[in-house]
Order: structure tokens, then C-alpha cells, then sequence
């Protein structure tokens, strides 16, 4: 089991079981040939899982993480992704457009797991989840981090079952 270095998930998502991996490694079964993610959330385990040989069935309900994994799978489209994400510059207008859904929902839902421009979730009316950044922030990141590369992935995941 050692021998297999974690990898981490594209994006960071609220419960990720990144540091719980070698919990989940430990009490798995001592055969098994696919490994089923009810709740994929960010592949972290999927992906791990997929790295190490076995079959993969992702599943979740969120539809920007299944276009995500959907999207990984396909190499042109995971390129055509990762030029779109270098070439947004996160700046207070950036910010505006993509929340106010001018960009697509796979960019959006990279903008937000960055915390980019250090967002402060919000509610807003009718229950929407929208990122609010800091008065005073100048610290801009970069929607996809110079040491992301999303195409990386695709190897792993292109043989994934996904569905939702």
C-alpha cells in the first residue's frame, strides 16, 4: 500500500477525504477488483483507488462535479478547460462576472474551491451559494494553480464509470 503516493483532487472541495486515505486504505476489504464512490464530491478517493488499478464507478448529484470528471475524461476537452482557466485573471471585475454566472460552471466551480480573491461564502435570496470577497483583499490567486495540470488526470479517469 505504501508504495502508491496519494494524489490529490483537481479541485478543493468541502469534505474531502484526503487525509482520511489511509484510514479508508486500512479498513478496506482484502479482495476487491472495482471500488464504487457514492459520494465522489472532489475523486480524491476515486482517484486514488483508479491510481492503484481498480475499477472506478464515480457517482455524485452535484452536476459541476460530474462535468468535471466527465470533462477529465475527454483529453481535448480537459486542454480546452485548463487554456480557459489559465486565461482568467482573477480581479474585483472577474469576480463579479463569475458569480454573476457570465463564465461556465466548471469555471466557477474552480474560482470557488480556490477561495479565489479570499471569498467569504454568503446565502443570498432564494438560497443561491455565492462568494462575497473581503473589503480590503488584494491577494488574487490563480483560478487553476501553476502546478495543477488538469490533463494529468485524464490518464486515471478515462475509464471511469460516472454517473449522477
Amino acid at each position: 500500500m505504501n508504495k502508491y503516493k496519494r494524489l490529490r483532487a483537481p479541485i478543493t472541495y468541502k469534505g474531502g477525504k484526503y487525509k482520511e486515505l489511509p484510514k479508508i486504505f486500512e479498513n478496506e476489504p482484502d479482495t476487491f477488483d472495482t471500488f464504487v464512490d457514492v459520494f465522489g464530491g472532489a475523486g480524491v478517493c476515486a482517484l486514488n483507488y483508479g491510481n492503484r488499478g481498480f475499477n472506478v464507478h464515480y457517482n455524485d448529484l452535484y452536476e459541476p462535479l460530474f462535468l468535471l470528471f466527465n470533462t477529465l475524461q475527454n483529453k481535448t476537452k480537459c486542454e480546452e478547460l485548463e487554456k480557459r482557466l489559465r486565461n482568467i485573471k482573477a480581479s474585483p471585475e472577474i469576480h463579479q462576472d463569475l458569480t454573476d454566472g457570465k463564465f461556465g460552471i466548471l469555471e466557477r466551480l474552480f474560482y470557488i474551491s480556490r477561495g479565489t480573491l479570499e471569498c467569504e461564502p454568503h446565502l443570498k435570496t432564494g438560497s443561491k451559494f455565492t462568494p462575497r470577497f473581503k473589503a480590503g483583499t488584494t491577494d488574487y490567486k490563480d483560478i487553476l494553480p501553476p502546478s495543477v495540470c488538469l490533463c494529468n488526470y485524464y490518464d486515471n479517469v478515462k475509464n471511469w464509470k460516472i454517473e449522477k
